[in-house]
C-alpha cells in the first residue's frame, strides 16, 4: 500500500463517472501516469454489509478511503442519499455526522484510558454503559482503565472497533478490522457488525476469507477493478 499512499501525496487525478483513478507514481519518471482504478462504478444500499475483497495492493483500502471522503477526488462524484458529497465543503461535518471508521492504524488517544477512548466517539448520556458492555464483549473488561501503550496490537484494534461501533454511525467503514485478531475474536467482531445492520451500513476492506460468510455482498477487487459483485452472501 506504500505506492498508493505516496501517490496521494504527489498528486492524484480521479475521474469518476466510471470511477477511474490515475496518479503520479514515485516508481516512474515524474509526470508519468499510473492507473490505479478503471471502470469502477457501484452503489451500496442502506443496511448492506459489503466486503471489498482483494489481496494487498489491489486498491481496496484506497477505494474505501475515497468513498468515505478521506481521500478527495479531483473529478467525479460520490452521492449519499442522492446528495452530491464528493465536492462538499463540509466534508468533516459529513464524516462526523454519518460515518464511523476502523483504521489499520488505531489512532487511540495515548493519554486517555481504554474506556475514555471509546467514550470520545459519542455524546449520548449512556455512552459509558454502552462502552463498557462492548469492551466486555470484546474481552477487554480488565483493561478498561489501562492506557493504550500497555496494550497489544490486537487489544488496541479491539478498542478502536469498540470506539467506532459505540458511535452507531449510519455507515461504518472498516479497513482490515480482523487483522491481528484470533479467529474467535474476529468472528465476534463480525457478529457485532452484523447486529448493527438495522441502522448501520457496513463497508469492510479485507483479504480475510474467513469473515466472508458474515457479509451479504462481496465486491472482489483485482488490479484496480471490481471483477465480481457477489450478492449471494448471507448474514448470520
Amino acid at each position: 500500500m506504500a505506492l498508493v499512499f505516496v501517490s496521494w501525496i504527489l498528486g492524484l487525478v480521479i475521474s469518476y463517472g466510471f470511477l477511474t483513478l490515475v496518479a503520479k507514481s514515485v516508481f516512474e519518471p515524474m509526470g508519468q501516469i499510473l492507473s490505479i482504478f478503471s471502470n469502477v462504478s457501484f452503489d451500496i444500499q442502506s443496511g448492506e454489509f459489503v466486503s471489498l475483497l482483494g489481496p494487498s495492493g489491489s486498491g481496496k483500502s484506497s477505494l474505501l478511503y475515497i468513498v468515505s471522503l478521506l481521500k478527495t477526488p479531483t473529478a467525479g462524484e460520490i452521492y449519499l442519499d442522492d446528495v452530491l458529497i464528493s465536492r462538499a465543503k463540509n466534508k468533516n461535518e459529513i464524516r462526523y455526522e454519518n460515518f464511523g471508521f476502523v483504521f489499520q492504524h488505531h489512532f487511540l488517544i495515548p493519554h486517555l484510558t481504554v474506556l475514555e477512548n471509546v467514550c470520545t466517539a459519542s455524546y449520548e448520556k449512556n455512552v459509558e454503559k454502552q462502552a463498557k458492555d462492548l469492551l466486555e464483549r470484546l474481552g477487554l473488561k480488565d483493561l478498561m482503565n489501562q492506557k493504550p501503550y500497555k496494550l497489544s496490537g490486537g487489544e488496541r484494534q479491539r478498542v478502536a472497533i469498540a470506539r467506532a461501533v459505540v458511535k452507531k454511525p449510519r455507515i461504518l467503514f472498516a479497513d482490515e478490522p480482523t487483522a491481528s485478531l484470533d479467529h474467535h475474536t474476529a468472528q465476534e467482531i463480525m457478529k457485532i457488525f452484523s447486529e448493527l445492520q438495522e441502522n448501520t451500513t457496513v463497508v469492510c476492506a479485507t483479504h480475510d476469507y474467513g469473515i466472508l460468510p458474515k457479509t451479504a455482498r462481496i465486491l472482489r477487487i483485482k488490479n484496480g477493478k471490481v471483477v465480481e459483485d457477489d450478492r449471494t452472501g448471507e448474514n448470520e
